[in-house]
């Protein structure tokens, strides 16, 4: 899992070429899309932070998972984007992720059907819910008697 920094722009304004070379200047950019930018850590999205700022052009900053291998579902647009180099973002602060461990195929297979209702992703064997959800990931795993691992959460 890979966490990454985005700072985003404030509402009315939109990444345009001259501020991306404005921005190149300070930051090492990684990636982007129309209203985010995209920095490696967690130092470079507090200068671009500063820098947005000093403009009046700062909307929020979010860690970001970098999904390396994804299976979007159709919820996921609430919980992430696409970048400008077709990579697919989840907002950390949104998104749980976990694994099926020590199970029965047959009970696994089950399992999954109950919880692609509420898939937001797969990356490999990481799936990921909205982290309101834990507890119904729990009773699913129960139901089916298969094994669920979290997966720690990183701190941004």
């Amino acid at each position: 899992m890979n966490i990454l920094f985005g700072v985003e722009l404030s509402g009315a304004t939109s990444l345009n070429f001259n501020l991306l070379l404005r921005i190149k200047e300070k930051v090492r950019i990684v990636d982007h899309d129309d209203t985010i930018v995209i920095v490696s850590s967690f130092f470079e999205a507090e200068r671009l932070k500063s820098l947005f700022e000093e403009q009046t052009i700062f909307e929020e900053q979010h860690a970001l998972v970098l999904l390396d291998n994804p299976e979007v579902t159709s919820l996921y647009s609430d919980y992430g984007f696409k970048s400008h180099a077709n990579k697919i973002y989840l907002f950390q602060e949104l998104v749980q992720s976990f694994t099926i461990t020590a199970t029965d195929p047959v009970q696994e297979k089950m399992a999954l059907l109950q919880f692609e209702e509420h898939l937001i992703a797969k990356d490999g064997a990481l799936l990921y819910i909205d982290s309101q959800f834990l507890k119904l990931v729990q009773g699913i795993a129960t139901a089916y008697s298969i094994g669920v691992t979290f997966s720690p959460r990183q701190m941004a």
